[in-house]
């Protein structure tokens, strides 16, 4: 009886040792390790608006659209000939605040009504200090930059924001020209034309009734 009993118990202990796990000695256990991909933050197709131009440095892409609904704010001055330009307005803001006060601190391509059409032009782009540390640090949302293009220099643009408001400035092969967002339904467009075709407002005394 008591063979029976130790022919069991080795059998059992047999088992047990087949069924570990084997290892070389002085081998360290593997860890297996997770792999994220990066998460890319595609920009989203306004109003199946075709993209006009793409950017860099998770700068949102721009689209040329033209609704028909839009109508120029109470006492815009209304620009002879202009376009309207759609981009991801909170997108824009958020990559401008991440831009660095440096004079690369970034790319930008923006869209320029030139010659009867649009160039996508990128800029080198740095935020610039307007104010001095106190203020700015009390007024966050006032920010302003300075970006050229790298093939010619003298193309530059200037951007000012505010809470509400990107308004810019551009200068390029002589000529000037202005972007600024004009507030539509719960979003913003932005409106381009060339210095030559800014439209005047008039008071309300030079208004023939």
């Amino acid at each position: 009886m008591k063979n029976w009993i130790f022919v069991l118990l080795l059998v059992v202990c047999v088992d047990f040792v087949v069924a570990q796990p084997q290892k070389k000695r002085g081998a360290k256990a593997k860890t297996t390790k997770t792999l994220v991909a990066p998460v890319k933050y595609e920009a989203p197709i306004l109003n199946n608006s075709l993209v006009l131009c793409a950017s860099k440095d998770s700068m949102p892409a721009w689209y040329l659209n033209e609704p028909a609904d839009f109508r120029f704010p109470a006492n815009y001055p209304v620009p002879k000939e202009y376009q309207l330009f759609a981009t991801v307005y909170p997108w824009l803001k958020t990559a401008l605040q991440k831009i660095p006060f440096a004079r690369n601190g970034g790319k930008i391509t923006l869209p320029i009504p030139v010659q009867g059409g649009v160039q996508c032009i990128e800029y080198n782009i740095g935020r610039v200090l307007t104010m001095d540390s106190a203020l700015q640090a009390r007024y966050p949302q006032l920010m302003s930059f300075a970006a050229y293009q790298t093939s010619n220099p003298l193309n530059d643009v200037r951007i000012d924001c505010d809470d509400v408001n990107i308004k810019m400035m551009v200068r390029h092969n002589g000529e000037t020209f202005f972007i600024q967002s004009l507030p539509y339904k719960s979003t913003y467009l932005f409106v381009a034309y060339e210095k030559n075709n800014a439209g005047i407002s008039k008071q309300p005394f030079e208004i023939k009734k």
